[in-house]
């Protein structure tokens, strides 16, 4: 995949992410909470192309060993911001694990869904193939 190919997946999820939060009012909203929620949707996205390199694996273990992994780059990023720039609410971490986890749960379940459609489309097409000899 391309860089800019990546770097577009970011911002839309990123867009998508923050008027749904306006919308629905969630948080504070100021320069560097966006800064920050920037860069976790950055984290998010930006790991889950580690499937590529990972398509020989079982998905619910790609899928385990991502979410451990980024979960883990997101806190790391809050403890290390905490420290430079400002510390983290004392609900930060609570807050954080639920926001992320719920994004990811919904992530990986289109994910799967699309995954099983495209299996889906592949088998029909070579049935069709195999039918037409």
């Amino acid at each position: 995949m391309k860089v800019e190919n990546k770097f577009a997946d970011i911002c839309i999820a990123f867009t998508i992410i923050t008027v749904l939060s306006s919308f629905f009012k969630v948080g504070t909203v100021s320069h560097l909470h966006l800064s920050y929620r920037f860069a976790v949707t950055a984290i998010g996205i930006g790991s889950m192309y580690i499937f590529e390199y990972l398509e020989h694996w079982p998905l619910r273990y790609v899928e385990i060993l991502h979410y451990g992994i980024s979960m883990g780059m997101v806190f790391l990023f809050a403890w290390v911001t905490g420290i430079i720039i400002e510390p983290v609410d004392p609900n930060g971490y609570r807050d954080l694990f639920f926001n992320y986890t719920t994004i990811y749960v919904i992530a990986s379940i289109a994910y799967e869904i699309k995954m099983r459609s495209d299996i889906a489309k592949q088998n029909r097409l070579l049935m069709e193939i195999s039918n037409q000899d």
